[in-house]
């Protein structure tokens, strides 16, 4: 009788599986999402901007 995968051998591959497609999705929303808040926010030259410095807000 042949044997086939034992299960946790199958269950350690679906794991790697799963990780492998989150480090896929990630790395693709991370740089699509990067894209669209730099295409939003615009910062005119010579506004005032909020700072963080040390814990303290300053404008």
């Amino acid at each position: 009788m042949k044997r086939g995968i034992t299960p946790i051998i199958s269950i350690i591959v679906l794991l790697l599986i799963a990780v492998a497609l989150s480090g896929v999705a990630w790395t693709y929303l991370s740089g699509y999402l990067n894209t669209q808040i730099a295409s939003s926010f615009t910062v005119v030259p010579g506004s005032p901007t909020c700072v963080n410095v040390g814990g303290d807000n300053q404008i």
